[in-house]
């Protein structure tokens, strides 16, 4: 009869256990999950720009069939730029996960990098996301800027890590040195 009884209980206690694991894995692919950072340059040709990058956690937004029958994820990103009451630079664009067969597979992250030109002064930056495929209100997040290049001066631009790097055979928008 002990024997049963703390068989019984050691069931309960694992199936207790199973299920918050399962309920904190369900609550945790709920919540779009995105990193976003920034570095401020100054170019000699164009003057003060930002790069931001942009890392999407892949599990954590809903996947849809696209028109080939594959599964796509995707998120919209808007960030907007402001003096005071003035929007002095502004992008709106989707970002979207690279295909999959089968929602089993994994879900692997997407980047994006995007350059936007500043002129020296005070800003507040917003960044607004959310994801393309779920009804949820979007994440908006507001932060000051300073951009301040002196032009009379040696300045140094942020810090860029890098894995790897390779000459450009044809120069674009995102190209450097």
């Amino acid at each position: 009869m002990r024997y049963q009884i703390n068989t019984m209980i050691m069931r309960n206690a694992l199936l207790i256990l199973l299920l918050g694991i399962f309920s904190v894995q369900f609550s945790y692919a709920q919540k779009l999950q995105a990193f976003m950072s920034y570095t401020l340059f100054n170019s000699p040709a164009d003057g003060p720009y930002i790069e931001t990058y942009l890392s999407v956690f892949g599990p954590s937004v809903e996947y849809i069939k696209t028109e080939n029958g594959a599964l796509q994820g995707g998120v919209e990103v808007t960030i907007i730029f402001r003096q005071g009451e003035n929007i002095v630079n502004y992008d709106k664009y989707e970002l979207l996960s690279a295909e999959i067969v089968d929602t089993a597979l994994p879900k692997e992250n997407f980047l994006a990098q995007q350059r936007y030109l500043l002129k020296n002064g005070e800003y507040d930056m917003e960044f607004i996301i959310s994801d393309l495929n779920k009804e949820m209100e979007p994440f908006i997040t507001t932060e000051p800027l300073v951009v301040d290049f002196k032009t009379d001066k040696p300045s140094i631009s942020g810090i860029e890590l890098i894995s790897g790097y390779e000459k450009a055979e044809t120069p674009g928008t995102l190209t450097k040195s």
